[in-house]
């Protein structure tokens, strides 16, 4: 079987849990006798694939869609409901400070003329961020039902997207899809540096692995142990730099022993999942967070959000806070604190959520998208 793999524009300029999947999943389809090829755009020529897999939901698709002919069409929706987070406390910090500003720019002009090329750099300014604010706000969702029309399968990675998919847009007919989970490395799971010993030597600490971005939620989570005297370690790249800046002003502020460490290697960052007291992942919506599922995978006692796929996955082994509640965030992370390491849930993740695994469920799925059933037995 020969597959195309189409990912969303740009997707390999940044590092996390998107990115992983799709390089890993063809990987580990090849032993399957499944040759997937990852390209950013479909080419005029697909006529020698069986299938072409869509990895997001995204506006970016549509036109590729539409240009298909011939193979069955399958998406990874990698989906949540982004208007959920807007609003937040960090959200509006920047843009009070920018109101500000303006105002104090306006009074000088009225008194200095020879201020007008300032004036113009400040309107640039403004016009950046105003454009940053309404990316974040602007959800597309006319072009994402464009998007699910065109689709002849769904590959969700657990049954919480799929319900998501189910009510946030119009399937004229019930759609056909199969859960496919998520995965970790176990060939490189135990590969450790001494980073730890190098660069943090803590007694205790609490771990947060992903991205510095709106929707991983650090911002309430500096704020849940403002006053808990507990070091927070980051690791993850650094998405958006204005949020960066709120929550490493608002630790400043606060008194928070914070560590950015940015984007680690695998062994580094399993010295860090080895060491810590616990892991936190309180995102606004995960699809589960392989993070997650690595510190597991390590023993480590762990928080993810509530609004994700977690929890179909490992059930009791971690506990879950309701992200928009600091009271919660706060609450189960203190309890995480005081657990003991947890062998029987890391066998339980080293055993089940294997890039193996996940290729014979997907593999799965194509059969059944291509309309034969996988072999029984």
């Amino acid at each position: 079987m020969k597959v195309l793999f189409v990912s969303r524009r740009g997707i390999f300029s940044a590092q996390g849990g998107e990115q992983v999947q799709v390089r890993a999943t063809a990987a580990a389809l090849l032993p399957l006798g499944v040759e997937a090829d990852i390209v950013p755009d479909l080419p005029e020529d697909h006529s020698a694939y069986d299938l072409v897999h869509f990895f997001g939901l995204d506006q970016d698709h549509i036109d590729k869609l539409r240009r298909v002919s011939g193979p069955r069409k399958v998406l990874t929706p990698v989906f949540w409901d982004r208007c959920q987070q807007f609003g937040q406390e960090w959200d509006r910090q920047p843009r009070s400070r920018i109101a500000r500003r303006l105002s104090k720019w306006r009074r000088n002009l009225r008194r200095r003329p020879e201020r007008t090329a300032r004036r113009r750099g400040m309107n640039d300014f403004l016009a950046a961020e105003s454009a940053t604010l309404r990316e974040r706000s602007d959800y597309n969702w006319a072009a994402f039902q464009e998007v699910i029309d065109e689709i002849d399968f769904f590959l969700p990675n657990s049954a919480m997207e799929m319900d998501s998919l189910l009510r946030s847009f119009v399937f004229e007919t019930p759609p056909r899809y199969s859960i496919v989970h998520n995965a970790i490395d176990t060939a490189t799971i135990d590969e450790q540096s001494d980073f730890f010993q190098r660069r943090l030597k803590l007694d205790r600490f609490l771990l947060c692995s992903a991205g510095l971005d709106p929707r991983k939620n650090q911002y309430n989570l500096v704020r849940a142990l403002a006053d808990a005297d507990l070091p927070i370690v980051l690791a993850g790249q650094v998405r958006d730099e204005t949020y960066a800046h709120s929550v490493t002003t608002l630790a400043r502020e606060r008194g928070v022993d914070l560590r950015v460490l940015g984007h680690l290697s695998h062994p580094d960052l399993n010295s860090l999942y080895a060491q810590a007291t616990a892991h936190v992942l309180p995102s606004y919506h995960e699809t589960p967070g392989i993070s997650n599922l690595e510190a597991i995978a390590h023993g480590c006692p762990n928080v993810s959000t509530k609004i994700g796929g977690l929890e179909e996955y490992v059930g009791r082994y971690s506990l879950y806070c309701n992200p928009y509640s600091v009271d919660h965030i706060r609450r189960q992370v203190l309890r995480a604190m005081e657990m003991p390491r947890n062998p029987e849930a890391a066998a339980f993740v080293r055993e089940r959520f294997t890039w193996d695994h996940t290729a014979h469920e997907t593999a799965a799925a194509y059969r059944e998208a291509l309309g034969d059933p996988a072999p029984r037995g």
